[in-house]
């Protein structure tokens, strides 16, 4: 199974990306599955040269910090510009990402929204994180105990799911 990592912020100074390396680091850990990031800083990650990366995808996670009380303009701009068919029955989970206490509660829950507008299955569970400074560094690493264990039963989760998908998409195939 390959799953998709969406690193949606393009800004400088992000602390969103550590977050996208730090759960394709624990994904690494929990599961065999293929895991890679899309970062949308990338020039070369405009919406036509990740289409097929997201088609090739099961599954996705969508990680953007909260910006005015909504997710990132970049991870608007990929959704809308690639074929919704990349997206269509996949699971996909949503992080999002805060310096402020709150952990950017209202980017995931219009991530939620967006998930199910693209006909992709939203993890019931979003993954928040709050004061992010204090919980992953830049590079990636966790640095928050509380918060690692908050983060592996998130991950547990949308690979339950993922899995779960991904074993009846291949029953049916069979089945013919």
């Amino acid at each position: 199974m390959k799953i998709a990592i969406i690193s949606s912020s393009i800004r400088q100074g992000r602390r969103s990306h550590g977050v996208a390396l730090a759960l394709e680091n624990k994904i690494r850990t929990l599961s065999a599955h293929e895991v890679f990031i899309i970062d949308l800083a990338d020039a070369n990650s405009v919406p036509a040269n990740i289409g097929s990366k997201l088609a090739a995808a099961d599954a996705m996670l969508f990680v953007s910090p909260e910006y005015h009380g909504g997710y990132a303009a970049a991870l608007k701009r990929a959704t809308e510009e690639v074929d919704r068919s990349v997206f269509i029955e996949k699971p996909i989970g949503a992080v999002s990402v805060s310096g402020g206490p709150m952990g950017g509660i209202r980017a995931a829950l219009q991530m939620q929204q967006l998930i199910l507008a693209l006909y992709g299955f939203p993890l019931p569970t979003m993954l928040l994180v709050p004061v992010v400074q204090e919980k992953i560094n830049a590079a990636g690493e966790i640095l928050d105990k509380a918060f690692e264990d908050k983060t592996i039963q998130f991950l547990h989760r949308f690979l339950w799911l993922s899995e779960a998908v991904d074993e009846k998409k291949q029953a049916m195939r069979t089945a013919g």
